[in-house]
Order: C-alpha cells, then sequence, then structure tokens
C-alpha cells in the first residue's frame, strides 16, 4: 500500500501524544506543533518552518508553515528569510490552482512581520496583487495585512483600497469565516486611525443584522476597539446596548466589554 501524503498522515495525527513523537511523522504535523507549543523565542523552529514553507510539495505543508511562522512572528521579529519564504511562498500558491489557503496564510504571516519591522518592497507588491486576487479570502487578509505596522507597511492607495474590500467583505460577503476576519481587521485598523463612516456602518449592522453568533461577537469587540480612541456614533451605542440581550452569550458579554471601553466609556450615555 502507497505511503499516504503528508497531509493525510497529518490528519491521522494522534494530537495526544508527545510533542517529539508528533513532530516526527510528517513536515505537517511539525507544522501544527509548532503553532500548538512554539519556543519561548522562536528560534529553534524557525529554519524547520521556512524550509517546509519553500519546498515541501504537499500546500497543506505549505500553509501549515506560514501559519507557523505567523505564530512565531507574533512573539518575536521574523529573520529576513523567512519573509522571504512567504513572499515566495504566495506567488507560488498564487500561480497555481486551489492552493488559496497558502496565499491566505502568507499574507498573514507578512501582515504580522510587518508589525515589527519594515515589509522589503517584494512583500509590501505581493501584498498589493493579492488585492485582486479572485479568492476573497486572499482579499481580505492582504487588505489586513497592508493595514499592520505603524504607520501602515502598505503605500496610502492600496490600503484605502485594502479597506473598500474588508467593508464590502463585511456587510456584502456569504462566507462567514472570511466576514469574521474582515470585522476583527477593521477593530485593528480603528485602534489606529479613525475609521470611516461606512466602516463603522458595516460593523454595526454586522452586530445587528443577521449575521452569525462570531460574526456578531467579532464586530462588537471591534466596536469597542474602535470606541477606546474615538466617539462612537449613537447608531453603534444602541447597537451594542441592544447585544446586550443577544441570544448568545459570548455575544452579550462583548457587547458588555465594549460598552465599557474608551474614557469615558463609550456607553455612558445609554
Amino acid at each position: 500500500q502507497a505511503d499516504p501524503s503528508p497531509a493525510a498522515r497529518f490528519a491521522r495525527t494522534d494530537q495526544s501524544k508527545s510533542v517529539p513523537a508528533a513532530m516526527g511523522n510528517c513536515s505537517a504535523s511539525r507544522a501544527a506543533e509548532v503553532q500548538e507549543y512554539g519556543s519561548e523565542d522562536g528560534a529553534s523552529t524557525e529554519k524547520p518552518q521556512r524550509k517546509a514553507l519553500s519546498t515541501d510539495g504537499d500546500f497543506y505543508v505549505r500553509k501549515e508553515a506560514a501559519d507557523a511562522l505567523r505564530t512565531i512572528g507574533e512573539r518575536a521579529k521574523l529573520p529576513k528569510k523567512d519573509v522571504r519564504a512567504c513572499v515566495n511562498a504566495w506567488a507560488t500558491a498564487h500561480a497555481a490552482d486551489g492552493e488559496s489557503d497558502v496565499c491566505t496564510s502568507s499574507a498573514k504571516a507578512l501582515g504580522v512581520a510587518g508589525d515589527r519591522a519594515e515589509l522589503p518592497k517584494g512583500a509590501v507588491d505581493a501584498l498589493v496583487q493579492a488585492l485582486d486576487d479572485s479568492d476573497s479570502s486572499v482579499r481580505v487578509a492582504a487588505a489586513a495585512a497592508l493595514h499592520h505596522g505603524n504607520p501602515p507597511v502598505g503605500p496610502p492607495e492600496a490600503c484605502k483600497k485594502g479597506l473598500d474590500i474588508l467593508v464590502k467583505a463585511l456587510s456584502k460577503g456569504s462566507v462567514s469565516k472570511v466576514r469574521k476576519t474582515a470585522a476583527a481587521a477593521l477593530g485593528v485598523i480603528g485602534q489606529g486611525a479613525e475609521l470611516p463612516k461606512e466602516a463603522v456602518d458595516a460593523l454595526v449592522q454586522a452586530l445587528s443584522k443577521g449575521s452569525g453568533a462570531d460574526i456578531r461577537r467579532t464586530a462588537a469587540q471591534a466596536l469597542g476597539i474602535v470606541g477606546s480612541g474615538a466617539e462612537l456614533p449613537e447608531e453603534a451605542v444602541s447597537a451594542l446596548a441592544k447585544a446586550l440581550d443577544d441570544s448568545d452569550s459570548f455575544v452579550r458579554v462583548a457587547a458588555a466589554a465594549a460598552l465599557h471601553h474608551g474614557d469615558p466609556p463609550v456607553g455612558t450615555s445609554e
């Protein structure tokens, strides 16, 4: 019987096994285990993930490797070699069919890298190009990534285009995961800059009208973050107040927390 693919072997990995045993099964499980357990500074895990991202023939393994580098990059500055590996992985996946998950994960890793250091031009160019990708998850990931950093890593015109993509994805998108990502990204952007009215309106709509509980919760959290740095419009405060009676307990908690953001709290007028 033929040896199963790395992705198939990963799917059968017993996650309760010890870390070294699980890491020995395949490169996919090594990437996943790095994400789950990691190391204090990421120094011992960068090279295997970079190699998997650059050379592995299984797209699922490359996706897991990019996710692992993103996790490492949330704790420490990613080396330039890792950033280049993410750019190359994005370009390779972009040219292939059915590898949008690799593009999305690579874009997210680049965004995290941009929080700690200036991205090279090639990385920024890849993210800008990804704004026109045919897959909405890739467009949203790239739009969010371009707004990372202070100031944002993306050029102003690309950031504006990215913001429009996020607003459209949240207000008119049909994929729940993409809408949730867009809502979270708008909250992050609103933490460092004033959101335009259409972005706040999209968050209010997501909280108020027919969205899944995960999206409502994320929209409430995003409005709370926005309210920490700027005065929320009355309709946003009212939407948060109504969400205190939401059928989902996580949404109620997120709304209650959001109403206490700001100084004075945004919910003071209610």
